[in-house]
């Protein structure tokens, strides 16, 4: 069953739903659509999530100030929907063939990806954002470090207030290419009670090394969807992509692209004189 768009962050909020770790997804809870409540969003508390690898967590972002961002979004849901369910095909043959799939031009308006990213601002603003690691296998085990220059968080409901575009995005991305894509006739058979999310921006000079998403045992993500919110023309930070025959090929942060998240190998390249907003949803098996 679908979500409600209006019950998402909701849901979110609810059950507590396992997001991606900034090092691991393992999925540990399954989505259950709640009797709606009118008065939750406007309760809404922020928590950390047990799965989440952010370190520091400040009193000071428990308690965001007063100031918020309006709560009515901007963003067209039903037309995003259309356009995702319209797409879905092509996307599913691109994912089978080349393992990558880079959105058509214009799949949101630029004053929604503006949107967006001033609700991407805000949240860093707010403290939201933290210092973002990762882990790397050697002869002594896993060792985590941090990523210098990158910062991150797992938007959820508990940003609802803050940011309403972001989460009625990542509704329409999360309730809808999973069926649509499964359905689409190829070999992807996706899961719609699990996902993960993060929200990242990389500092100027700062980059990705090169790596696959999902390589844990236990790891479901399966295909990896990035919104790029940075403004157009904007120099560095291009994604490199791994085929399987070695050649690169380079996306520019803009518009939106996936790939699949346990077979593509990619990196980001040292990113330009501003900095570079990423918003990544992984759909899992």
């Amino acid at each position: 069953a679908r979500l409600d768009r209006g019950d998402f962050v909701a849901t979110l909020l609810e059950n507590n739903l396992a997001m991606a770790s900034l090092r691991f997804f393992a999925p540990s809870k399954r989505l259950v659509l709640p009797s709606p409540s009118p008065s939750l969003l406007h309760n809404l508390r922020r928590r950390r999530l047990s799965s989440c690898s952010l370190r520091s967590l400040s009193s000071t972002s428990l308690f965001p100030p007063a100031r918020h961002l309006s709560t009515t979004p901007s963003l067209d849901v039903p037309s995003l929907t259309q356009t995702l369910e319209e797409i879905a095909p092509s996307m599913a043959a691109a994912l089978s063939k080349q393992k990558y799939y880079v959105f058509p031009s214009g799949f949101l308006a630029p004053s929604t990806v503006a949107s967006i990213r001033s609700q991407a601002v805000h949240l860093r603003e707010i403290g939201r954002l933290e210092q973002s690691y990762s882990v790397e296998h050697g002869p002594n085990g896993v060792v985590e470090f941090p990523k210098p220059g990158v910062y991150a968080c797992e938007p959820d409901g508990s940003d609802y207030e803050d940011a309403p575009d972001m989460l009625h995005y990542m509704s329409a991305v999360i309730t809808t290419l999973p069926g649509t894509l499964s359905g689409a006739g190829g070999a992807l058979n996706l899961r719609s009670d699990a996902f993960g999310v993060k929200l990242a921006v990389t500092e100027p000079g700062s980059v990705y090394p090169r790596h696959v998403d999902a390589v844990e045992a236990g790891d479901t993500r399966k295909v990896t969807v990035i919104l790029y919110l940075n403004e157009e023309g904007q120099e560095g930070g291009e994604l490199r992509l791994w085929n399987e025959d070695g050649s690169p090929v380079d996306i520019k942060p803009e518009g939106a692209v996936a790939f699949l998240a346990d077979e593509v190998e990619h990196e980001v390249l040292p990113s330009g004189e501003e900095d570079r907003w990423a918003l990544t949803i992984w759909l899992a098996e």
